[in-house]
């Protein structure tokens, strides 16, 4: 689902609990169990490599063509995206940096939409140890989709560019809604375990060897994140103030700020 430029940082300020790297360190080590530095570069590795996979989708170089609609229309593609005007009122990106989206965008997805085959497909050469099908997947679900169940340019431009250029809260609400699965708006023991598990996947872990780890990070992350840790689940506004308040969090935040521009 696409971000919403007004779901921001609610208010509120429940008591908060110790800090804690999403993922990270501190969850595997504090909660009992993991090897904390494995964690962490994991989770460098990660942010890194994800900051490369947009810029690969997005960056390109200048674009000279002012009609994108002029020039879908020549190439006889099926889905025709919003004009210029209209995307760049739409999202957080100038006219200019729509075009240099676009060109690179054109060329992975000559028939002007993103299917997750594609998608999977750009995940799967920065991470050619493992296996991304799985958190590739869950990444694609966050973003809207047309009736056949592919993602326009339109859409991959908005939500890319609160991924990117949105506040805090924006990259938040997009992060709360990657690891809430089920979409049921609070993340179970069971969407920490699935987003957990993909990771690890991803970077060629072996799950039964890391149940230990996996089990105590999502042990942690609940009773870190949530103000009433026996029902095992977060709920959004948990999950945003804590992040917002931890400074850990707020610089991997920041790993989501591509500085395509």
């Amino acid at each position: 689902m696409d971000v919403d430029p007004e779901d921001t940082v609610p208010a509120g300020n429940p008591r908060r609990r110790g800090a804690v790297t999403i993922g990270g360190a501190n969850d595997a080590t504090e909660g009992g169990g993991g090897d904390g530095g494995t964690s962490r570069r994991m989770s460098r590795r990660m942010s890194t490599n994800f900051k490369t996979i947009w810029t690969k989708m997005a960056n390109s170089g200048s674009h000279k063509t002012n009609s994108l609609l002029e020039e879908l229309e020549i190439q006889g593609v099926r889905e025709k995206p919003q004009n210029l005007d209209a995307l760049a009122k739409d999202s957080l990106f100038t006219k200019d940096e729509i075009k240099t989206i676009y060109r690179r965008f054109k060329q992975e997805c000559p028939n002007g939409v993103l299917t997750e085959e594609i998608f999977r497909t750009v995940f799967q050469q920065f991470f050619p140890i493992g296996d991304t099908s799985q958190y590739a997947h869950f990444v694609y679900n966050t973003f809207k989709r047309n009736p056949s169940g592919d993602v326009t340019f339109a859409s991959f431009v908005r939500t890319l560019s609160y991924m990117t250029k949105g506040s805090t809260g924006d990259k938040l609400t997009w992060i709360f809604n990657l690891y809430d699965i089920d979409r049921d708006g609070v993340l179970s023991h069971h969407d920490l375990r699935l987003i957990l598990e993909s990771m690890y996947f991803m970077v060629g872990k072996d799950i039964e060897a890391e149940e230990t780890t996996i089990k105590a990070q999502i042990n942690s992350i609940i009773e870190k994140m949530s103000t009433n840790p026996d029902n095992r689940e977060i709920t959004k506004e948990e999950f945003i103030i804590y992040c917002s308040q931890n400074n850990q969090v707020e610089q991997s935040i920041q790993s989501y700020t591509c500085g395509l521009f």
